[in-house]
């Protein structure tokens, strides 16, 4: 019971997401600077964790930002994105047991470019792209010393009926660090200040297959398959009388459903509940233990 309030809440305090992915709606209102006319929208990703709903009151975790986006010529648009986090008080799993207070923080700011339809493909093939660069400007970023950190994503899209559709999504992610690893403070689940040498990320790679049926223009139901695999630097620096400081890549596979939907044209929904496991306990895959699923909203609103 607790789970299905904790769900209830998550769908209608979120607010505002997209179509068959995270196709963007262009937003009415308008305002110029610098000789170019921007519009305004807001994306929030809110994520839950079922099995710390019992555990002690599960915090919600939410990253969001607000875009203003310009076109920049025939089906490409410039994209100035403010992303900001907020953590309501709880716990999570890489916390354990210790209660975390309510948190806000601004992140990097992106700058993106994006195509809704970049090229004309055979077997009508629906395309999408976008390429972000983030600044350092977030607290984590300027205390691990990130120069940049860039993220390139396809779409493609085939539509085998008016109701059928199978979409395919890449995101390649690159970080650009100025080291290898840097001193991290935390508090542990103790309450007590640790501190650590923390190998900084190089590469991550998330993509997956998403079929989907559409019931009507404003509501469809999907389900994915895909897989997360993430790599850090070496570190010859912290790693002591061992040899140099390693952690092997993360490979994750993941299943689950989705549902998109919308209440008008500005507000845009994709509810998803995700089953994440690691590569090496795969067999748990499609079982959705309460250890390895997220509940995850997304939501776009244009203004």
């Amino acid at each position: 019971m607790r789970f299905l309030f904790a769900l209830c809440a998550l769908l209608f305090s979120a607010q505002a997401f997209a179509q068959f992915s995270v196709v963007e709606w262009d937003a009415d209102s308008r305002f110029r600077l610098l000789g170019q006319q921007w519009s305004p929208s807001f994306f929030s990703l809110a994520a839950i964790e079922p099995d710390q709903v019992d555990a002690g009151g599960a915090r919600l975790s939410t990253y969001n930002y607000f875009t203003f986006a310009t076109w920049t010529g025939d089906n490409m648009r410039f994209k100035f994105r403010v992303p900001f986090t907020y953590g309501t008080a709880g716990t999570d799993r890489f916390n354990g047991i210790k209660q975390n207070k309510a948190e806000f923080q601004f992140q990097d700011i992106i700058l993106a470019l994006q195509s809704s339809d970049m090229w004309v493909l055979p077997w009508d093939l629906g395309t999408y792209w976008e390429a972000r660069i983030y600044l350092p400007t977030g607290e984590s970023s300027s205390a691990m010393g990130k120069i940049a950190s860039f993220r390139n994503e396809f779409i493609f899209t085939k539509m085998f009926a008016r109701e059928f559709g199978l979409e395919y999504d890449q995101k390649l992610m690159y970080h650009m660090q100025s080291r290898t690893a840097y001193e991290n403070t935390f508090e542990n689940q103790m309450g007590f200040m640790q501190t650590s040498a923390t190998l900084t990320k190089q590469f991550e790679v998330d993509h997956w297959v998403n079929a989907w049926y559409k019931v009507n223009p404003a509501l469809s139901f999907g389900w994915k398959v895909g897989a997360e695999d993430t790599w850090w630097n070496r570190s010859a620096e912290n790693g002591g009388a061992s040899g140099p400081k390693s952690k092997e890549p993360e490979h994750l596979v993941k299943t689950g459903p989705s549902a998109r939907f919308s209440f008008t044209k500005k507000a845009n929904f994709l509810l998803s509940v995700d089953d994440k496991v690691a590569w090496v306990n795969r067999r748990e895959l499609g079982r959705f233990l309460a250890k390895n699923t997220q509940v995850v909203l997304l939501s776009f609103i244009t203004f």
